[in-house]
């Protein structure tokens, strides 16, 4: 069971963003690379929480995944890939928020973006 967390944002509490956040929210939807250098952290086992800084080629699976539908990687073990769909991500906000979602949702939510991209313009 996962631990509740206070800065975690309870369900439907409708939140105001500033144009500065909204712009974030769109650079984040836009590229997934942009967020995942800037806004995911990865355990290191002697350093502790660190920045999530991606090799060119977990870019080029990244790219891959996202541009197309259907993909099939090759790859050697411990490349620095997640093969379960409902992995947990943990998600920060700027305002210091964490929210957890699975690799599965992040999918759907760039599909969701991808289908109805009129609806996430600023």
């Amino acid at each position: 069971m996962a631990q509740e967390i206070e800065i975690i944002k309870k369900g439907y509490v409708k939140d105001r963003y500033t144009q500065e956040q909204k712009i974030e929210l769109f650079k984040c939807m836009q590229d997934p690379i942009y967020f995942m250098e800037n806004y995911v952290k990865i355990q290191h086992p002697m350093k502790g929480r660190v920045p999530f800084k991606m090799w060119p080629y977990q870019k080029e699976m990244v790219r891959a995944f996202v541009g197309h539908k259907d993909c099939i990687a090759l790859t050697a073990r411990q490349m620095g890939k997640c093969l379960n769909i409902n992995t947990l991500l943990k998600l920060k906000s700027p305002d210091n928020r964490v929210m957890e979602i699975s690799i599965g949702d992040f999918y759907a939510w760039n599909k969701l973006k991808r289908d109805y991209k009129d609806l996430f313009e600023l």
